[in-house]
């Protein structure tokens, strides 16, 4: 494109812009407040996400939750074997017996 028509497109496009003020007021409101909207929206996921990860975080990376379960019938632990656990296996720090 040589610089005669660049320049003439842009002296059309000018012209048109100044013709219709309101008209090109309006558009560049509607896409300032798109583009804000898109940001801010954008900002709440980041926001969000950042929240959910630092919830998981507190509860810990280093816990590990034992069932045993038989689909026939409820098979227990035998507690005195779960509290035994630290001293059998010196990876396990501490054993909390949980649910019924």
């Amino acid at each position: 494109m040589s610089s005669a028509v660049y320049k003439l497109n842009v002296r059309e496009a000018l012209g048109s812009l100044t013709a219709a003020k309101q008209r090109s007021a309006l558009a560049f409101l509607g896409v300032g407040v798109g583009i804000a909207a898109v940001i801010a929206m954008l900002s709440l996921g980041l926001a969000a996400k950042n929240e959910s990860l630092a919830q998981y975080r507190e509860l810990g990376t280093n816990i590990l939750t034992v069932r045993k379960e038989n689909r026939e019938r409820i098979v227990r632990f035998d507690i005195d074997a779960v509290l035994d656990m630290p001293q059998a296996v010196s990876a396990v720090e501490a054993v909390a017996p949980w649910g019924e």
